[in-house]
């Protein structure tokens, strides 16, 4: 009986060990793509800090690198997988806080789950995701610029 505990034991180990040996190749892969496109925005946009980035995916991948350029301006900088960007002054365009309450005027106290930016057809976009009055997920993509819809998805959750 003991024999078949340490069978067991050791085979969970190996089990935990080789789920976090993946877990952590895929988390690296993320962290090599964020570093690069980061690499790519400061050195092509005068970026002097990067505050934030974040990945984007629709139609295509990008990273979305937030930063400061060197005259202090606050920059977003979207990086598409092959290394192309397109760069926008941060005010330019709504901000999260803006996005949403855009969102809320217009559909009511929604649950707001997710708010990114991002990018589709060349066109800087806000993606929020929301629980709707019917509770279905809701995706809505909104002009960066001034939030105005570009196109609506909803989905029925059927938990």
């Amino acid at each position: 009986m003991k024999k078949w505990w340490l069978i067991g034991a050791a085979a969970a180990a190996a089990v935990l060990w080789q789920a976090g040996s993946l877990y952590s190749n895929v988390q690296s892969g993320q962290r090599e793509i964020s570093n690069d496109a980061q690499a790519i925005a400061k050195s092509g946009h005068n970026l002097a800090q990067i505050t934030k980035t974040e990945h984007f995916y629709k139609n295509e991948a990008f990273e979305v690198v937030h930063g400061v350029g060197k005259d202090g301006q606050k920059m977003i900088v979207w990086v598409d997988g092959k290394g192309h960007t397109t760069a926008k002054s941060a005010s330019s365009g709504l901000t999260e806080k803006e996005m949403i309450a855009s969102i809320r005027e217009q559909y009511g106290q929604v649950d707001i789950i997710d708010a990114r930016i991002g990018m589709e057809d060349g066109q800087p976009l806000w993606e929020v995701v929301y629980k709707d009055e019917s509770g279905r997920y809701t995706f809505y993509y909104g002009y960066f610029e001034n939030g105005k819809r570009y196109v609506k998805y909803s989905i029925q959750d059927k938990t």
